[in-house]
């Protein structure tokens, strides 16, 4: 779930999540932050770079639909 998101200029968006993990013993909840850049004409947004290597494992080539006025990444996590 996108708890904050940032317009860093007209190409760049911060975005931090919080998402819930799981593996064979725990679920567990983190708190995510990463940065994304619009594809001008795909509108579509991609992970350039992560702090956190469970997400970039996990999340590598994530990709969402970007809408100016809504978006739902939850879909995505499926």
């Amino acid at each position: 779930m996108v708890i904050e998101r940032k317009e860093v200029n007209k190409s760049t968006i911060r975005l931090w999540y919080s998402i819930e993990f799981m593996n064979e013993k725990n679920v567990y909840e983190k708190d995510i932050e990463f940065i994304v850049k619009k594809k001008s004409k795909l509108k579509k947004l991609k992970v350039q770079k992560t702090r956190n290597s469970v997400f970039k494992n996990n999340y590598k080539n994530f990709e969402y639909d970007y809408e100016e006025d809504f978006y739902d990444p939850d879909n995505y996590f499926d």
